[in-house]
């Protein structure tokens, strides 16, 4: 209908072929955060992804290519069981996502929750635990949100001003020229916020002395 009544449509924090879009680049953000991890020293690091979020899908698979990419690019295998997934808001999803990667033979050092609010609730469930965080896991989010700041929580920065005012932009030039480009694409850059949430990787327990009798 939109379309029919000569409306520009911008889609904003996805991309979408065909139509003019403003988003961030979801895959090198998450390419970035994950090598801070791998910069601290972390080797087993699980994603948490997000499901039935109607609508950002796309960044989600995105998130979830760059922290895949960042690990083969450090030679790590791939491993399924350290991808969890959960619903924003769901305590007991997350209770259970987190439970499931605490209980591997090998459990990670590092979360990398693909939303701020996920990492909010993995802390709080750590914690809860008497997980130290970060000194026995470290947890970082994405998106940096004003709650990211409450809990000094490591993020990937986006800018949802910038977002906007590109968007905004966007919409003027499509009114304002009719033969504008109806299919442009702008790609705004993320940025890694390193707080107290995220810190080296802890060292392996060393295995106790085994001291034989005085003979």
């Amino acid at each position: 209908r939109l379309d029919n009544l000569g409306m520009p449509v911008i889609y904003v924090s996805q991309h979408v072929e065909g139509r003019p879009s403003v988003y961030v680049d979801d895959v090198a953000g998450a390419l970035h955060g994950t090598r801070h991890l791998l910069n601290l020293g972390h080797r087993r690091i699980a994603f948490v992804q997000t499901v039935g979020a109607s609508g950002f899908s796309f960044s989600s698979n995105e998130r979830l290519l760059g922290y895949q990419q960042a690990l083969t690019e450090a030679g790590i295998p791939l491993d399924d069981d350290l991808v969890a997934a959960t619903r924003v808001g769901d305590k007991r999803g997350t209770a259970e996502a987190l439970g499931k990667l605490l209980s591997l033979r090998e459990p990670p050092t590092a979360i990398f929750a693909e939303q701020d609010e996920v990492a909010v609730a993995v802390l709080s469930t750590l914690r809860r635990t008497q997980i130290a965080v970060p000194e026995r896991i470290s947890v970082l989010g994405f998106d940096d949100q004003p709650l990211a700041d409450w809990f000094d929580l490591s993020t990937v920065a986006q800018s949802p001003s910038d977002i906007g005012r590109e968007a905004g932009e966007l919409a003027l030039k499509l009114i304002d020229d009719s033969d504008a480009e109806h299919e442009r694409h702008v790609v705004l850059p993320t940025h890694v916020i390193p707080r107290t949430t995220t810190a080296p990787a802890p060292r392996p327990q060393e295995e106790p002395e085994l001291r034989g009798e005085p003979g």
